[in-house]
């Protein structure tokens, strides 16, 4: 990584058939790999920890994977932003840009891991079908997800620093571990005697991994960044695209994923296993 250091944000990135198609190739290699890996993952999953409880660790991926719903559009605008400024060679701006962005970010994340954490007793006692023997297991992994919503929500704009600088070979040289991890952990978990908790937990850890890392990969690529320079007065620019964004962000995962939510209310976690393994084959081909 240390070539990194002195190349400095783009200026006036020029944008050809060549790089949209190299990032393309990147992208579904990115989104290929991890697919590959769950398809000879999953089995194994299920069978170590039974129906029940991957039925709690496929709620857990939900939440993980698209908890960034929350934070009001402004990762997607901050790769919009951040890609105009570069386009226009005004390198100066992405600090201020990012530094908005994810002050905002940490906030809501912040008071969206407190509502999970204060709701999880309700969540799992009264919502969920929850076998009473898994209640404490259910509550102790939805405790350690509301850690997960802010590593979450700030994943979507340092990364979209590096997609707004069409470096999508590092966003995918951290993307392709980090999705692959959430398959072949719960694998390691298994073998090392660990329960559902430590499972999700240790997804937790390498999200939290990727996240250094692309601050690290970030802070090198533009040493502005070292110095805190958010402004409020870009908020109104930040929420009127990222309201947009917000909205098809909401309306999609709940049309795609409340299903699983409601399966495991009405019925059970095994219900939500059986279901979620073909669903996920499927959709992701």
């Amino acid at each position: 990584m240390g070539e990194l250091k002195d190349q400095g944000p783009p200026q006036g990135i020029q944008i050809s058939g060549s790089l949209i198609a190299r990032n393309t190739l990147l992208n579904l290699i990115g989104q290929a790999l991890p697919l590959l890996v769950a398809v000879i993952a999953m089995p194994f999953v299920i069978r170590g920890l039974g129906t029940e409880r991957f039925g709690l660790l496929s709620l857990a991926w939900v939440v993980m994977g698209y908890f960034t719903i929350f934070d009001l559009g402004l990762g997607r605008a901050t790769t919009k932003f951040v890609a105009e400024a570069l386009g226009k060679g005004e390198g100066g701006r992405v600090s201020q840009i990012i530094w908005t962005a994810v002050t905002v970010q940490a906030i809501m994340g912040a008071i969206g891991a407190l509502a999970l954490f204060v709701m999880t007793d309700y969540l799992v006692e009264r919502v969920l079908n929850i076998p009473p023997a898994l209640i404490y297991e259910a509550k102790a992994t939805f405790h350690l997800l509301a850690f997960a919503i802010p590593v979450v929500m700030l994943t979507s704009s340092f990364s979209g620093v590096l997609e707004a600088a069409q470096r999508f070979s590092l966003v995918n040289a951290i993307r392709i571990p980090s999705s692959t991890l959430t398959y072949l952990l719960p694998l390691v978990g298994l073998y090392l005697g660990m329960g559902l908790p430590g499972i999700v937990a240790l997804i937790l850890l390498a999200r939290l991994f990727s996240l250094i890392a692309l601050i690290i990969i970030d802070l090198r690529i533009n040493p502005k960044l070292r110095e805190y320079s958010g402004s409020f007065e870009l908020l109104p620019r930040l929420f009127c695209y990222g309201g947009w964004i917000t909205v098809s962000g909401i309306v999609s995962p709940i049309l795609v994923y409340l299903d699983r939510f409601l399966i495991g209310s009405i019925l059970t976690m095994a219900a939500v296993a059986y279901y979620t393994a073909p669903y996920e084959a499927v959709t992701r081909i």
